[in-house]
């Protein structure tokens, strides 16, 4: 794992920390079942980018006699992994609250304060002004470079500052998100609407 891409992973593992510890605290003041699921959500995005440091670390152990080839395919694995964990467990958890709350309903407690929570986890986790992405290209370069470019329709009030803020934010999600993804290249355009 090149040493931006650990960096950026490590970060997007406290910043998921954080988020989950706040919805979780959340949750305990106002007894929100929708923050203890956010909260559970933001759980399992903090044990996925373990997982990828984990499938990393262990994909680049050298090739012995039982792998003749190498280990690197692990990381495809804990991949994997981390996909059934996000898709599998907390979508889960956040239906078996939702049926539970339905069943059993309760009024919310200081509901200012779970849409504040709510609100920052939004702000936190968005990428600081994308509305969309108009469109994007990969080429594998080797096993572990990925060559990633991309055309972005940014928020349009954004400033010069902002929008650069916006593009590094947006690159370090991705480099977060796949490690392998080693030259990225992000031009911000506007989404022209086809006339017919």
């Amino acid at each position: 794992m090149q040493e931006g891409s650990r960096r950026a992973i490590i970060a997007a593992f406290f910043a998921n920390l954080g988020i989950a510890i706040a919805k979780f605290t959340g949750f305990l003041i106002t007894r929100s079942a929708g923050l203890l699921a956010e909260s559970a959500h933001s759980l399992a995005d903090t044990g996925n980018q373990a997982l990828l440091m984990l499938g990393s670390k262990r994909g680049k152990r050298p090739a012995d006699q039982a792998h003749p080839f190498g280990y690197g395919p692990e990381r495809y694995f804990w991949a994997f992994v981390v996909a059934l964990v996000l898709f599998s467990m907390g979508g889960l958890f956040a239906l078996y609250e939702g049926i539970n709350k339905l069943r059993h309903p309760r009024e919310v407690e200081n509901a200012a304060v779970a849409f504040g929570i709510l609100l920052l986890a939004i702000c936190l986790e968005s990428s600081a002004g994308v509305n969309s992405i108009i469109h994007m290209r990969t080429m594998h370069l080797g096993p572990d470079n990925l060559l990633l470019t991309v055309k972005i329709d940014f928020e349009h009030s954004l400033s010069i500052e902002q929008l650069a803020e916006a593009i590094d934010q947006a690159e370090t999600a991705v480099r977060a998100a796949v490690p392998k993804a080693t030259a990225i290249y992000i031009e911000p355009d506007i989404r022209r609407q086809h006339v017919a």
